[in-house]
């Protein structure tokens, strides 16, 4: 299964498209540096993990908050809190489904299987992600930024 990593360029397209304003995307260093993070664990049609998507918690309350038309009040006690639930919990798993369009280029497909949530800096639990191919980028985008990776995880 071929999948693509994402360029900056074709990553600042989508989320300007999602978000309905300009982002920019400039490389940088794991997402997982920062914490809160989440990662969305993308998985083949048997159900193996094959990349993750990972943002600052904060970058994907932002994005589904702007995705939802939330009033930014509402983004800012999420952002907060350190939670997100309901209508908005659900809108961040869209946020992931849609950046995973940008795996699917190459040959290969992949779906959102599984989110984590995590509180410390570090790679996600019992992932080793130095194996595999990342693409790192901060992104600035309508008053909020913060980081992004795609990792394509190795196959077996």
């Amino acid at each position: 299964m071929a999948l693509s990593k994402p360029s900056g360029e074709e990553t600042e397209r989508l989320v300007s498209t999602l978000l309905g304003s300009r982002a920019m995307a400039e490389h940088s260093g794991p997402a997982y540096d920062s914490a809160p993070y989440v990662a969305g664990w993308f998985v083949s049609n048997e159900g193996e993990r094959q990349a993750v998507c990972i943002l600052e918690f904060q970058l994907l309350a932002h994005m589904a908050g702007k995705m939802a038309m939330f009033p930014d009040d509402r983004v800012k006690e999420v952002v907060h809190s350190g939670e997100m639930d309901g209508t908005f919990a659900e809108t961040a798993n869209e946020v992931l489904n849609v950046l995973g369009q940008l795996l699917n280029r190459g040959t290969g497909h992949v779906r959102l299987g599984d989110t984590e949530m995590f509180s410390d800096c570090g790679p996600p639990d019992g992932a080793d992600l130095s194996k595999g191919d990342a693409a790192n980028y901060k992104l600035k985008a309508d008053g909020f930024s913060g980081a992004i990776s795609f990792v394509l995880l190795p196959t077996t």
